[in-house]
């Protein structure tokens, strides 16, 4: 394996574990992994022995997780957004009566993170007429492989039991009222 092909592989590793690596006493960050597969842009921040800045953490606001054991009858009508597992799916989404927005996401994802609150503020908006879920793709793989989610945030649009739209990647809350606009129309 030539150097710089082992240096990819590394730095693919490092930014699996921790987000970063270090090489000769330095933390290098790549903006992303598409920047780095090209052999664009990399960051050298500072020595080893800086702090790196944090993720901003979620809003407290988050996702309500059900119990493992929890079968609502109709979910959303406080406008809360429901985080919901493998095994919750079926009842709280495919079952639905309303129209559902399913954000697969991660909680390691900061764009998954900055659409939270447009979750939160849509799933308030909307609560009569909407459902509004988010699964963690990281605890419930099953799901994310049996709906091809490929990249986070995704947000699924669901209507009796069917996918009806897909949106891949952060967008505007002004982006997904259009969406849901034109779905419930």
């Amino acid at each position: 394996m030539t150097k710089p092909n082992l240096l990819a592989l590394l730095s693919i590793i490092g930014l699996y574990i921790a987000g970063t690596l270090t090489v000769a006493g330095f933390f290098v960050i790549y903006p992303n992994v598409l920047d780095m597969a090209k052999n664009e842009s990399v960051a050298i921040l500072a020595p080893a022995t800086a702090t790196l800045p944090q993720l901003p953490t979620a809003s407290p606001r988050q996702a309500t997780r059900l119990p493992a054991t929890a079968t609502p009858v109709v979910a959303n009508q406080d406008g809360q957004v429901i985080e919901v597992s493998d095994d919750q799916f079926q009842t709280v989404v495919l079952d639905s009566p309303k129209l559902v927005m399913v954000m697969f996401h991660a909680s390691w994802c900061p764009y998954c993170q900055d659409m939270m609150p447009v979750c939160n503020a849509l799933a308030l908006e909307y609560h009569h007429k909407l459902v509004v879920v988010t699964v963690l793709t990281d605890d419930n793989e099953q799901l994310a492989t049996q709906y091809g989610i490929k990249g986070i945030p995704t947000v699924l649009f669901i209507r009796n039991g069917q996918v009806i739209d897909t949106v891949v990647g952060a967008v505007s809350k002004a982006d997904l009222r259009k969406y849901i606009d034109g779905l419930l129309g």
